[in-house]
């Protein structure tokens, strides 16, 4: 039925892709964000490792045109009929949003790095990163994470694990609903022309309180 919600997913990437394009909304009504780092390294730990993040509560409405600024992140947002607002989940969102596609550097407060040799997730190193701390910027993008773990090329059991990282935040489309449902890179979420209400996914205790 046209008015009844429907469960949807969406993967991170595709998520990290609509915000960039300026479909999702922060109403103005949502407080300032609260999350510090900290959070955000919680959060990205349990994609990785495979725990629930819960789900996005979306309230779909026209949007006008408008600048967006999230952290070192700007976004010339055009009007939109089909725009998502966020009722519930921007402090998780915008968090993976400025972590993933973000400067990477001391503009973004909420930039991270994956290191390959503990499998850990961390601040942004204060001198040069080594080859071996993989900036997060990179993850989202199989083309620039390879060149990351390719030049200089580093040993083979290093590069599986970066190519896990990418998968794990990117998602893999491939699956049946179900098992897309229950992927940690997904957000399930329940959608219509006008509204969205939360799925019924679990919180990981991982994952700050919004």
């Amino acid at each position: 039925m046209q008015g009844q919600p429907r469960a949807r997913t969406f993967t991170v990437e595709a998520l990290v892709a609509e915000v960039l394009a300026g479909r999702l909304r922060i109403p103005k009504f949502q407080r300032p964000l609260k999350w510090q780092q900290r959070d955000v390294l919680k959060l990205l730990d349990s994609i990785y490792c495979g725990y629930p993040i819960g789900t996005l509560l979306l309230w779909q409405r026209p949007a006008e045109a408008d600048r967006l600024v999230f952290g070192s992140l700007a976004i010339d947002a055009p009007a939109r009929t089909d725009a998502l607002w966020v009722v519930d989940g921007q402090q998780r969102l915008l968090a993976l949003t400025r972590a993933l596609a973000g400067s990477g550097d001391a503009r973004e407060p909420f930039a991270a790095y994956f290191d390959l040799h503990t499998q850990q997730f961390i601040r942004p190193p204060r001198d040069t990163p080594t080859p071996h701390q993989v900036p997060l910027t990179v993850a989202l993008d199989a083309e620039r994470l390879m060149e990351w773990l390719l030049d200089p090329p580093l040993p083979a059991g290093e590069r599986k694990l970066g190519i896990r990282l990418g998968k794990r935040l990117r998602e893999s489309r491939r699956g049946d609903a179900l098992q897309r449902l229950h992927r940690l890179q997904r957000l399930s979420v329940l959608a219509n022309s006008e509204s969205a209400v939360a799925g019924a996914q679990p919180r990981a205790r991982r994952v700050p309180r919004e």
